[in-house]
């Protein structure tokens, strides 16, 4: 019984530590590597209207959106992630990609498709 026990225990351990990596600590790195992406661009933090951090689980790491005051009509999206390793290419740490969306440009649609 107690072979099951400690069995138990590592398992909630190690499924804690990914937790804990998946959120709280990816979202820092993201935050930290964002405020010295913006410092480069030359990017203000009074400048930001809005800004919005989200796991992107689909593509891996972190995506951080942001409006800037000055530039409305455009969504800038900062695409985070810890490492890549494409194939082909060397080891990245702490990538950042950006893609900007003119939003008034986009397609809306008012109702969805039949």
């Amino acid at each position: 019984m107690r072979k099951k026990y400690k069995i138990m225990i590592a398992l909630v351990v190690i499924m804690g530590i990914v937790f804990v990596y998946q959120y709280p600590v990816q979202k820092y790195f993201a935050l930290k590597e964002f405020g010295n992406y913006i410092n480069t661009q030359g990017i203000k933090e009074n400048n930001i209207y809005e800004k919005k951090a989200y796991k992107d689980w689909k593509n891996g790491g972190y995506l951080i959106a942001i409006s800037l005051k000055d530039d409305p009509n455009n969504k800038y999206y900062y695409h985070y992630k810890v490492w890549t390793h494409k194939k082909g290419e060397d080891f990245k740490l702490n990538r950042m990609v950006l893609s900007i969306i003119d939003e008034t440009k986009s397609i809306e649609l008012e109702k969805p498709f039949d």
